[in-house]
């Protein structure tokens, strides 16, 4: 907050890969910052697995907390095909003509920048190089084609990564059988070329293996 034009308006926008499961945390940090800044916007953007992990209905319900108040919040979900490892936190003035930008290894967590004793180490570089501020929050290549509102998380394709750690996150396993249960679990050897010249079939065989012009392969489970 030093490392800014005070006097101006400010929207406070922060990228981690995960979130705080006590949003309390979140809403008192935005209210530290308030102390300090004419905040006026927050955006926060999340990864889109934190934000299914956490509960979309609370995330919403977090975010609609704020429609009557000073300041303004809309959380974004960054549905990247893999996780979204970004940890970092700007101030932007309405002029864009001061702000500050903080990059490092720090999430938005209880273990990582709210941490007191007990977090981890992390470390934060800064700069108030204002071309830079607003080259980063250009979002390049990101922006139209990953971000996503919360309502559109629900869009997603059951191919996708987000829909299977969805999935997971929940306890759940699904899977597409197209053999036996047996022929998924049978134990599979790849025979080499001596083997496959001096071991006949019916040796195989009668030991209780299935042969194959490359492989042999046995049922241990009933």
């Amino acid at each position: 907050c030093s490392n800014i034009d005070a006097r101006k308006k400010y929207k406070l926008t922060i990228f981690t890969c995960f979130l705080a499961d006590d949003l309390l945390c979140v809403k008192n940090f935005i209210e530290e910052i308030s102390n300090y800044v004419k905040l006026t916007d927050v955006q926060l953007y999340v990864d889109a697995r934190e934000c299914i992990r956490i509960g979309l209905d609370h995330l919403r319900n977090f975010q609609e907390s704020y429609i009557d108040d000073r300041i303004s919040l809309e959380i974004r979900a960054v549905d990247t095909p893999t996780l979204f490892h970004s940890k970092a936190y700007t101030l932007l003035s309405h002029d864009e003509e001061s702000g500050v930008l903080a990059i490092g290894s720090a999430n938005f967590t209880k273990g990582g920048l709210f941490a007191n004793r007990r977090g981890n180490y992390e470390s934060l570089l800064m700069t108030n190089d204002i071309k830079v501020v607003n080259q980063f929050l250009s979002l390049e290549e990101v922006h139209n084609k990953y971000i996503k509102a919360l309502d559109r998380l629900e869009e997603y394709k059951t191919s996708s990564f987000t829909f299977k750690y969805a999935l997971l996150q929940q306890g759940r396993f699904v899977h597409k059988w197209s053999e036996t249960f047996n022929q998924y679990f049978a134990i599979k050897y790849k025979l080499s070329e001596k083997a496959k010249n001096e071991i006949g079939n019916d040796v195989l065989k009668s030991l209780g293996f299935t042969v194959d012009a490359e492989t042999i392969s046995r049922h241990f489970f009933d």
